[in-house]
Formats: C-alpha cells, sequence, structure tokens
C-alpha cells in the first residue's frame, strides 16, 4: 500500500479479496466532511412606541409584554446589531464582541452560551456571560430609561 497525501491517493497492490476489505473500509470511513456551523447573534435595542409597527418575528412575545400594560401600542427598533461566528471562536462586529460562542443541547431545542458578551450601544452597554434557547429572544438588559437590550440566537447550518 502506498498513499499519496498531494493527490489524496491510496494505491494497493494485493489479492483481490485484500482489495475488496479495503474498498469497504474506505467507503465507511471516507465521508464527506462536516460543513462548519455559524453562530448568529442578534441583539436589539428596542422600546416602547405610541404607534403598533412590525417588528421580527422573535421580538413579537417582547412587544406583547410591552403592550399587555395599555401604556404603550408597540415597540420601536433604536438599534440593531448582527454577529456571526464558528462556535469556539472570538468575535466583533460594530457594538457587539465575544470571547466565544457554543451550542449545547437543551431540554428541547439546542441553547447557544455566549462568553464575554460586550454590547455597547449608544442607549445601553452591557457585558456578560449568557445561555439563550436557539430562537427565542430574551431580555438581557435596560436600554435608556423606558427601553431593552433583547436578544436571539440560531445556528446558521
Amino acid at each position: 500500500m502506498t498513499a499519496n497525501r498531494d493527490f489524496n491517493v491510496l494505491t494497493v497492490t494485493a489479492p483481490a479479496g485484500f482489495q475488496t476489505k479495503v474498498e469497504e473500509a474506505i467507503k465507511e470511513y471516507d465521508l464527506q466532511p462536516v460543513p462548519a456551523r455559524n453562530i448568529e447573534l442578534t441583539v436589539y435595542a428596542v422600546t416602547g412606541a405610541d404607534a403598533a409597527a412590525p417588528v421580527p418575528k422573535e421580538l413579537e412575545p417582547i412587544e406583547k409584554q410591552f403592550t399587555a400594560g395599555g401604556v404603550y401600542k408597540g415597540v420601536r427598533l433604536t438599534d440593531t446589531q448582527v454577529i456571526r461566528v464558528r462556535p469556539g471562536q472570538p468575535g466583533e462586529s460594530g457594538s457587539i464582541r465575544l470571547r466565544a460562542a457554543w451550542v449545547s443541547a437543551g431540554d428541547k431545542n439546542r441553547v447557544i452560551s455566549f462568553d464575554g458578551l460586550k454590547v455597547n450601544f449608544k442607549t445601553a452597554t452591557l457585558s456578560t456571560d449568557i445561555d439563550i434557547p436557539e430562537g427565542q429572544a430574551v431580555v438581557i438588559g435596560k436600554a435608556g430609561t423606558d427601553g431593552l437590550l433583547v436578544a436571539a440566537a440560531k445556528v446558521a447550518e
């Protein structure tokens, strides 16, 4: 047997029975690499608004909470930032920095963990480690006097 790593070739000179076993082993272990996943974090700064306006789907539960008391008729986005990183890698984009992001299996959905998350918007600054269930928006802090910082995370495959 000889291997040529430059051309990714294995040459086998042997009886036919052995070559068949080599072919079976190659079929079993020579698999396509799993494409790298990306983790996408979106951080929104929202405030109460006097009029309803369309919001991203993941913010609809937050909007319901804002409007439940009758003080506001909707929410207004004052800032939105998105960052995309590979698991275990640091990242920086605009007003967001993080030391690393990880994906783990939760009870029903995946949970995405962010270590060393720093958000620096005009109305709010935040520094924390946080776990976010995939596809859910969670309040992560205050933004100004009547606003919130909301984060949503997903795995982009």
